[in-house]
């Protein structure tokens, strides 16, 4: 899956391309993204997560398939030891945020500009590739603001514990606030 012409989107430099992931070789941007003909596996009846019941709440219930797996695997996403976390910054791009998160904005505190978000900070437990993925196929994506606006993972940090992990988190998105940008962490 060589494509030469590829480009990075946020800065335009050469990409470095395993499997479906696109990482940029210029280390001042660093970002990485996953490529749209990812989605391409559907029309070959490959999926990236089935329903099934979740017995306990009576409710369905997501589960990864093998294909999912197969992803990462191409990609060369490792799996972190048993408590590892890390905290992820995801671009994102304008759009329509004004219009589709709307009250979302208007009820954020930390949105004092009362604008569109240019970054998402997370916390995870998984490598944040692997994160960022799940956030782009509607996986654990919670409000869906990857989903819809993710650009590219232009930051991570760790392996760190669960506690330092969700102070670096607080501290990233407050650093990134003071620099002037408008930043949605949950």
């Amino acid at each position: 899956m060589k494509n030469l012409k590829r480009k990075c989107k946020i800065c335009g430099g050469s990409l470095k391309i395993r499997g479906f992931l696109n990482k940029c070789t210029l280390e001042k941007c660093n970002a990485v993204f996953w490529s749209k003909n990812l989605f391409s596996i559907l029309k070959d009846g490959k999926k990236f997560y089935n329903l099934g019941n979740d017995k306990k709440k009576g409710s369905k219930k997501k589960e990864l398939t093998e294909d999912f797996k197969n992803i990462l695997k191409e990609a060369n996403v490792k799996n972190p030891k048993l408590g590892q976390h890390f905290v992820y910054q995801i671009k994102l791009k304008k759009s329509n945020q004004e219009v589709y998160l709307k009250k979302l904005i208007e009820e954020d505190q930390e949105n004092t500009k009362k604008t569109f978000y240019e970054y998402y900070i997370g916390k995870t437990s998984k490598h944040p590739f692997e994160r960022y993925l799940r956030h782009l196929i509607g996986y654990q994506s919670g409000k869906k603001i990857v989903y819809r606006y993710g650009m590219a993972l232009v930051n991570f940090e760790g392996p760190m514990k669960s506690d330092e992990a969700t102070e670096r988190e607080i501290g990233l998105a407050n650093h990134l606030r003071s620099q002037g940008f408008t930043v949605r962490q949950n």
